[in-house]
């Protein structure tokens, strides 16, 4: 897997970051790893820690997601993971259709790490 420049909607500008990132770090049958590099990040401000917990609605404030549509499949899931180490997970039966909460075997782990101007952030996904 390669690295993925992701792309602010244009209706959405991004506020002084100059570019994000996402890849795939690794895996095994057990668990999905997961990196995602803001560049410019020195003006963002992050969510203070909120524990390790589920958590609905981080889609419409601070969150990075991920998306996961078997081939030729019409559902998807869905991830959200907040800086805050919160998360949330559900699935699709097609497009924004049929919302349901995604059972999960543990939560995922969240690692956000900051410098100067970037901010890395890990997932490690059950």
């Amino acid at each position: 897997m390669g690295t993925f420049e992701l792309l602010p909607h244009p209706a959405n500008p991004p506020k002084g970051i100059g570019r994000v990132e996402a890849r795939i770090t690794g895996g095994d049958a057990h668990w999905m790893t997961l990196r995602w590099k803001v560049e410019g990040a020195q003006g963002l401000i992050l969510p203070p820690f909120a524990g390790k917990r589920r958590a609905d609605g981080l889609w419409q404030t601070t969150c990075f997601e991920l998306f996961v549509k078997p081939e030729g499949g019409e559902g998807y899931a869905e991830f959200n993971f907040s800086p805050s180490q919160s998360w949330a997970a559900y699935d699709f039966t097609g497009y924004r259709e049929g919302m349901a909460e995604r059972m999960m075997p543990r939560a995922p782990v969240c690692t956000p790490r900051r410098g100067q101007s970037v901010l890395i952030f890990d997932v490690a996904l059950p």
